[in-house]
């Protein structure tokens, strides 16, 4: 695999982490802080939040399945396959999080 493709399927990856990270959990648990009466799960929301994980997840896993499918290096493949399963961890707690 070349150095720049290898490059830019990492920097993605990056990338995909940093908008999970910002996106997961939900828009509303700041209320549950100032009032203990309001429960901010029967606020609705989060559907455009889901999309962007889900997108997120997606490069995620198509940087790091290309990294895994050009490499001939047995350590880097396995190194795209734990990141890879990294990424779909933190879309489930995000996801977890963001439904209870």
């Amino acid at each position: 695999m070349t150095t720049p493709l290898r490059l830019f399927a990492h920097c993605l990856y990056a990338a995909a982490i940093l908008v999970m990270i910002l996106f997961c959990g939900s828009e509303y648990d700041w209320i549950e802080s100032m009032e203990g009466a309001i429960d901010a799960t029967q606020i609705e929301g989060a559907g455009n939040r889901t999309v962007m994980m889900g997108l997120a997840l997606s490069a995620a896993l198509l940087a790091q399945g290309t990294v895994a499918a050009v490499t001939e290096s047995l350590r880097e493949r396995c190194l795209a396959f734990a990141l890879a399963g990294v990424a779909a961890l933190m879309f489930l707690a995000g996801q977890r999080s963001s439904l209870f």
